[in-house]
């Protein structure tokens, strides 16, 4: 099955948005998240399965605690793929890749870099649908290194609703087709963007799932996951966003004990992480923190 993206922009995100998964795997989430203090939906693309395999052999191996879900979510295939582009595919798809793992639901959205916001509203209706009772929510790029424990400490004290992230403040709305951030004035009127999370990692508590979900059918789509959620679908729904500095994505935290979400994209600079965060938990041991399996040590 594939999507096509459609040259006419569309009035509201009701229109663009399609309900559902194709691959849901509610098992992922057993008794609907009762128990479930965190759950991580790391949003991938479809070509970003190396990405994947890094998440799952440094820090992924939290999935396996209790009061923790984890799964990663892509989009349906933007278009048929050329034919030297299929050939070299064909060794190693995305189903190939599920039929492993049973790890990777995928969205009835396309996976086209345009529809990230689309795809990070998937997550949302996933999370009501087959995983309501979970605390908190934590949406999470596939570039980046989760400190689990210290991110558990931060949820926990988060509370059920609002947004918790990185807030940028007083930024100019990009105009210029291709820029990270680009909106067009029919999509946000203005000058200026609403205050909205960095994307790489954000908090939303369970409380705020539905009404960020009825805020999106009568607002216009945009691409920027962190702009449609955290921004304007948060702003629309009344609910409270949070300042969180050290959600700021370092490359490199000077005090790794206190960092949450770092960027590390690709195996050797996950590993390089996961190698700090076990040494430090041998150091002080720190028995919170699941060192198995780890190749090197």
């Amino acid at each position: 099955m594939y999507l096509t993206h459609c040259s006419l922009e569309p009035e509201w995100t009701r229109e663009m948005f399609s309900m559902g998964h194709t691959r849901a795997h509610p098992e992922l989430c057993p008794a609907r998240g009762a128990g479930v203090r965190l759950l991580v939906l790391v949003l991938s693309a479809r070509g970003h399965a190396a990405r994947r395999q890094a998440v799952r052999l440094t820090w992924g191996h939290a999935g396996r605690r209790r009061d923790l879900r984890l799964a990663f979510l892509v989009g349906l295939p933007a278009r048929p793929a050329p034919p030297a582009a299929a050939a070299a595919a064909a060794a190693w798809t995305t189903r190939d890749e599920d039929a492993l793992y049973g790890d990777v639901i995928e969205a009835n959205v396309s996976d086209a870099p345009q529809h990230r916001g689309l795809r990070a509203l998937s997550m949302l209706e996933w999370a009501l649908r087959h995983c309501a009772l979970a605390q908190t929510l934590l949406k999470v790029d596939d570039d980046v290194f989760v400190h689990v424990v210290n991110m558990l400490r931060l949820a926990a004290a988060g509370g059920a609703g609002g947004v918790r992230g990185y807030l940028l403040r007083g930024a100019p709305a990009a105009r210029a087709p291709g820029h990270p951030l680009y909106v067009s004035s029919a999509q946000l009127p203005g000058e200026w963007l609403p205050p909205h999370a960095l994307p790489h990692c954000y908090l939303v508590g369970a409380a705020a799932w539905r009404p960020l979900l009825r805020a999106a059918w009568t607002a216009r789509p945009v691409p920027p996951d962190q702009l449609l959620v955290t921004g304007l679908l948060a702003a629309r729904a009344g609910l409270a966003r949070h300042h969180e500095p050290a959600l700021w994505p370092r490359a490199d935290a000077a005090n790794f004990s206190r960092a949450l979400c770092l960027a590390a994209a690709g195996l050797k600079a996950q590993l390089h992480m996961w190698e700090r965060m076990v040494l430090e938990a041998a150091q002080t041991e720190d028995t919170h923190i699941d060192t198995y399996p780890y190749p090197y040590l």
